[in-house]
């Protein structure tokens, strides 16, 4: 198996839509709207497979606010905490997961090498799982 790689967005489905490339690897939020945008061509979601690696968000202050950053972190904590994150999750994002029915997909789960020592990768309320059977 060999990975290709490209410097530009549009350099990811060109040579897909062409047969030269048989896989792009999309974010669960980004695949229905590349789909839609890119609908002139021969593209298709695999109904299948669902690939599955650790990739953290974070939000990034200015070093002369730490108390924003402080904040922020006391927000999202009491959000865990009382499961308004998860209802805020499942409000914004909810509806691409189910639609995707990645619970119904195998799903080859790979390491990210590019993943800090830091990152809390063990607190399990961190991270989107879809519901397996």
């Amino acid at each position: 198996m060999r990975l290709d790689t490209s410097s530009t967005y549009d350099g990811l489905f060109q040579p897909l839509a062409a047969g030269r490339i048989d896989y792009v690897p999309r974010s669960v939020i980004e695949v229905q709207s590349e789909l839609a945008s890119h609908a002139q061509s021969p593209l298709a979601l695999d109904a299948h497979l669902v690939i599955r690696y650790p990739a953290a968000l974070y939000f990034f202050v200015g070093r002369h606010r730490p108390e924003l950053a402080r904040h922020i972190e006391i927000g999202l904590e009491t959000m865990l905490a009382d499961g308004s994150f998860a209802q805020l999750f499942q409000r914004h994002f909810g509806r691409f997961a189910d639609g995707l029915k990645l619970s119904h997909r195998y799903m080859l789960e790979l390491a990210n090498p590019d993943v800090t020592k830091e990152t809390p990768l063990a607190r399990k309320a961190l991270w989107y799982r879809p519901n397996y059977y």
